[in-house]
């Protein structure tokens, strides 16, 4: 059960906060995005920096109080004016790089599950714009995505038999790297290093795919990792589930692998962060130096001085044009379409009109 809500606008072009009256609506909103965040398999686990962090101690207070007080919601008013400052600190610092953070709305929230544990979340939620369906006149609000939840954190607390409360775990969901949110606005640290994070997902995916596709499927094998490894070199943020939905998803649904074997592999790959010794977060920051593995190169040996060689930045689209047969003699072949006119003429052998 939300006990209460205390929404912020957040406009950190004026350096400016402004405490917003609870709507019906607001309230479903948060259900709803409280209900997403959990469900999401994008969360990772941080912890406290110290015990005594400026809002860990505001939120066990809030627990503590339990109803919305007027004490209470001065510290939520400084919570919401902490958050400013480190939002506007950044948005300074990447304008240089011509880039911007969006106003917008901070939602604090208190959820009671019950007499012994309760929730305390910290939202973000960026402005949008849309053209109003009545007055089709444009306005700005917080788009409802269930996939795109802004930046998130929710505290987990239990009550012991002394009454007292502590912070037992922290889960943050973000949608860019965003430094300033959870390590100096709340003062966590990660769990795992991103050090650590980037090293065991290259890893054991790698491993994954080639455990699952080597064998009876080398060309999606070397498309599938390379793919992978290259994403990883050109993003900053990594979001483990936005990859198997972005590059293994579309690319299984759209192959000749068996069914059996592309669901056994997703469904390796989903348990991958939290499995065995070696584990990583589903969100952190790629460390470049740590991606320990190579992109793979073909090459085979067609003949004793005639080899065919492809390079590792190819796309499916140029290995359609290479098919294999075999004539009626039964000798195979490898055919390969081309606009080489060069390579056209050198390799004539026929009388199909090529000059």
């Amino acid at each position: 059960m939300i006990k209460w809500i205390y929404p912020t606008l957040i406009d950190n072009d004026d350096a400016i906060t402004t405490k917003k009256d609870v709507s019906d609506d607001m309230k479903a909103y948060v259900e709803l995005l409280i209900k997403s965040i959990e469900e999401s398999n994008r969360q990772t686990q941080y912890k406290l920096s110290r015990d005594t962090t400026e809002v860990s101690q505001i939120v066990l207070y809030a627990v503590k109080k339990e109803t919305l007080s007027e004490s209470l919601e001065k510290k939520c008013q400084s919570v919401a004016d902490r958050f400013l400052q480190y939002e506007f600190a950044a948005k300074e610092k990447i304008e240089k790089l011509h880039k911007t953070i969006q106003n917008g709305c901070l939602i604090q929230a208190l959820v009671k599950i019950s007499d012994k544990q309760f929730k305390y979340v910290i939202a973000k939620g960026d402005w949008s714009e849309f053209l109003n369906k009545d007055t089709f006149s444009m306005t700005e609000g917080i788009h409802i995505n269930k996939k795109n939840l802004g930046k998130s954190c929710i505290f987990y607390i239990s009550i012991d038999s002394n009454n007292d409360a502590s912070i037992t775990d922290c889960k943050v969901l973000l949608d860019n790297p965003a430094t300033y949110f959870w390590s100096e606005f709340l003062e966590l640290e990660k769990c795992i290093s991103d050090d650590d994070s980037t090293k065991n997902l290259v890893k054991k995916v790698t491993k994954a795919i080639d455990d699952s596709f080597k064998k009876d499927y080398p060309r999606d094998r070397q498309y599938l990792r390379n793919t992978f490894v290259t994403y990883l070199r050109s993003n900053d943020l990594i979001d483990y589930e936005l990859i198997k939905q972005t590059i293994f998803i579309p690319y299984l649904e759209n192959s000749d692998i068996d069914k059996s074997v592309q669901d056994s592999f997703l469904e390796k790959y989903d348990k991958l962060p939290e499995s065995g010794k070696n584990k990583f977060g589903r969100q952190f920051t790629c460390i470049k130096e740590k991606i320990e593995a190579n992109l793979i190169k073909s090459k085979y040996v067609l003949d004793r001085h005639i080899f065919l060689e492809i390079q590792d930045d190819y796309d499916e689209t140029e290995l359609s044009k290479i098919t294999s047969g075999r004539d009626y003699d039964q000798q195979g072949f490898i055919k390969i379409y081309t606009d080489n006119e060069e390579a056209l003429k050198t390799f004539c052998h026929d009388d199909s009109g090529v000059e």
